[in-house]
């Protein structure tokens, strides 16, 4: 077992490289369907997961790694689109306060509700039930939202998980004010539920690629998202206490 202090989950290779080449002499981890890697950043042990697209990738990677590793925090990392109304530019990076899976749930004569319209939870352990919206650790967020270049403070917020990207203005406003949310993902929500059924606190860190609605390929911009969120997530890893023992 190799216990770790954070484990940085994305994913691709990409929204990870700059995390990566700060472990220094990363080894090989073992186990689990997707090859990841582990060192020191400071006075950390830090893990780096590139699980695929995806909740159903996400889920499958994040599960062996966690079940070998413990960690006290899986950090999520990597892009996003911003929803019309959050205030964020392309470029510029968000801090989640919570993710919710966005399209779990019931089509009903007046609309979509959520996992709550059906009584069945899709976590619950002991403390809280889990419907479609999972917490980001307060004071992980807190650190994490002070981490911005020259410690400015990063937009805070929900972020939402869908399995199907929005492509349309008006799919976006709808979201954006049914959850009153910054960002979309393919994955976060996923990533949240696997820490919480590992006992395991969450954060979130993404950098803006695109706004969400119509595609524009030609004018996102996933290099430079990817690097602004790896660069709070950085500063962050650097600022957060190493465990006692």
């Amino acid at each position: 077992m190799i216990p770790l202090d954070v484990l940085c989950a994305a994913a691709t290779p990409g929204e990870l490289q700059l995390l990566d080449a700060s472990l220094g002499k990363a080894r090989a981890g073992r186990g689990g369907v997707r090859s990841w890697r582990w060192g020191r950043v400071g006075e950390l042990r830090v893990g780096v997961l590139a699980c695929g697209a995806g909740k159903a990738n996400a889920t499958l990677a994040l599960g062996p790694v966690l079940e070998s590793t413990r960690p006290r925090l899986v950090l999520a990392v990597g892009v996003a689109g911003a929803y019309p109304g959050s205030g964020l530019a392309v470029g510029e990076a968000a801090v989640a306060t919570e993710e919710i899976y966005g399209d779990e749930g019931v089509e009903t004569p007046h609309g979509f509700r959520g996992m709550e319209e059906t009584s069945l939870s899709l976590w619950e352990d002991g403390r809280a039930r889990y419907f479609n919206r999972f917490p980001a650790d307060p004071g992980v967020s807190a650190v994490l939202a002070g981490c911005g270049v020259g410690a400015a403070r990063l937009g805070t917020g929900p972020f939402v998980t869908l399995s199907t990207v929005t492509g349309t203005r008006e799919r976006a406003v709808e979201l954006g004010r049914r959850y009153a949310a910054l960002c979309e993902t393919m994955e976060g929500a996923a990533f949240a539920h696997a820490a919480a059924a590992y006992g395991a606190a969450f954060g979130e860190v993404r950098g803006v690629s695109n706004p969400v609605g119509p595609r524009d390929r030609a004018s996102w911009k996933i290099q430079e998202a990817a690097a602004a969120a790896q660069e709070v997530a950085l500063r962050f890893l650097h600022s957060w206490p190493a465990r006692r023992t």
